[in-house]
């Protein structure tokens, strides 16, 4: 499913409540049961022009009545094209794509009218993802993604990377210029080494005894392999350890996903092993820690 318009998701988000007061028990939605003001005449013609809408798509079954009443109910196809794009809409993975492609075209519009972007302007612009905001750290973790790969450069603060005054690059300009999206960025990708994985909980078994498996899959399995890993380990510590190996997870899934470059990758591995250096959760985290030492040995130089 392609990105949607405004006017597309406000469309589906009404198919979406409109699945919803069905699903709760009703024979059918009506103009009242939708409207957040009864009394709004402007909003109950917008509201019949987008039901209509979306019975002329064939997403939803509408029966007409005098004085502009209608009765609506979902379609099958209807239904099919809320749960695609409710899914798309809670894809992670998917939101962080286009917030990269989104930051750096707002960026490039905003310096070529000869102005520099100001703390929280970029979220205040009201940018969004299929109709939700994105954060402030989302916007950080974007920024720091595009200057890493020379989209855009700039520098950081103590403990925030995120460039303060960014700025596009002329790599950055091609990419916009020629409407061309950030992740067709080229990338190498190395064989390496991934593990077995033993038991319900998922904790990698890497000891002295264990084999390491070699195979062609690449550094990327092998690095969401040992994402899964430390997910788990941070269900059985508490506090900034947690959120350490949580951020370790999620930086590890998200290199894997968008080029698997191993000087990141054993940066990202070398910070969640300093967490475990204290003996956090106990046995499952020496083995953990050995499974990431044995990751990192694998990445190339």
């Amino acid at each position: 499913m392609p990105l949607k318009s405004s006017s597309d998701v406000r469309r589906l988000d009404l198919l979406g409540a409109v699945i919803a007061h069905v699903d709760a028990g009703e024979p059918h939605a009506t103009p009242g049961a939708l409207m957040r003001d009864s009394s709004d005449e402007d909003e109950r013609r917008a509201l019949s022009t987008d039901v209509r809408v979306l019975r002329d798509l064939g997403y939803m079954d509408l029966e007409e009545r005098m004085a502009g009443m209608w009765l609506a109910r979902p379609s099958q196809a209807g239904r099919d094209a809320w749960n695609e794009f409710d899914g798309l809409r809670g894809n992670r993975l998917e939101r962080q794509k286009a917030l990269r492609n989104v930051y750096l075209r707002w960026l490039y519009e905003l310096v070529h009218n000869g102005r520099y972007p100001q703390p929280g302007e970029f979220l205040e612009s009201g940018v969004n993802f299929l109709g939700t905001s994105f954060t402030k750290d989302e916007e950080e973790r974007a920024a720091v993604w595009l200057k890493e790969r020379a989209f855009i450069r700039g520098q950081g603060s103590w403990g925030h990377p995120a460039p303060i005054h960014p700025e596009v690059t002329a790599k950055g300009e091609d990419y916009v210029e020629n409407d061309r999206d950030v992740h067709a960025d080229p990338r190498a990708i190395g064989g390496g080494a991934t593990t077995n994985f033993n038991g319900p909980t998922q904790i990698a078994y890497a000891g002295r005894d264990a084999n390491m498996v070699q195979n062609n899959q690449g550094i990327a399995d092998e690095a969401r392999h040992l994402a899964q890993a430390v997910q788990q380990l941070a269900t059985l510590v508490d506090g900034a350890q947690a959120d350490a190996l949580v951020s370790a997870a999620r930086d590890l899934e998200e290199e894997a996903a968008s080029g698997a470059r191993p000087t990141r990758l054993r940066a990202i591995a070398e910070a969640a092993q300093q967490v475990l250096a204290g003996g956090a959760a106990g046995a499952l985290g020496n083995v953990v820690s050995d499974q990431i030492g044995a990751f990192i040995a694998s990445l190339p130089l």
